[in-house]
């Protein structure tokens, strides 16, 4: 099993705990607080999912018209979704307190967010080691 196989397990394992965390935490919610979380995050996923595609699509190009190095390109790629990752974290960690969810219900939210960036950061760390070796 390549390097490659190895990171996408690990990462999809990651991010399917993390939902598992986040699932069991919700429950826990009244269902008034649970409609909420829907109007609390909803106005960003249209936002989120441009600055992915942005990301991606950056990436992509930078490779495909070799724009830079390919490592050079790799490392810009990672801090890029690294640095867009930790924002979205903190902005969901902002707009938890500010509508006054329950503490449990936020050290859930931190706990799979870090989780999924566990998986991210496994994943891409395994695939720079395969791009250098």
């Amino acid at each position: 099993m390549d390097y490659f196989m190895i990171a996408f397990i690990v990462m999809i394992m990651a991010y399917y705990f993390a939902r598992i965390i986040i699932d069991k935490a919700n429950k826990k919610l009244d269902p008034e607080k649970r409609a909420e979380l829907f109007d609390i995050f909803s106005s960003g996923n249209k936002l989120t999912m441009i600055t992915t595609v942005i990301i991606i699509g950056g990436f992509f190009l930078s490779l495909r018209f070799q724009v830079l190095d390919p490592l050079v390109t790799y490392i810009i790629y990672m801090l890029a979704l690294f640095s867009f990752m930790i924002f979205k974290v903190i902005n969901g960690h902002k707009k938890l307190q500010e509508f006054a969810y329950p503490k449990e219900y936020i050290y859930s939210f931190l706990f799979s967010s870090g989780i999924r960036f566990f998986g991210i950061l496994f994943f891409c760390g395994l695939i720079m080691m395969d791009v250098l070796g």
